[in-house]
């Protein structure tokens, strides 16, 4: 009975993690299209800029 209460235990650790994993990923994919997005306005602004003073 007690193993069966570890590895109850342990698949609940694994749940946690996994879930802090895809909470971490999913983040991380968030701040990946952000930087695409400043990166493309950065150049946008440039663009602008460069037209202004021509």
């Amino acid at each position: 009975m007690e193993f069966i209460k570890n590895i109850g235990e342990k698949a609940k650790d694994i749940g946690e993690k996994a879930k802090g994993l895809t909470r971490r990923s999913g983040e991380l994919l968030e701040v990946t299209k952000m930087r695409y997005e400043v990166n493309k306005l950065e150049k946008i602004v440039k663009n602008n800029l460069e037209l202004s003073v021509s």
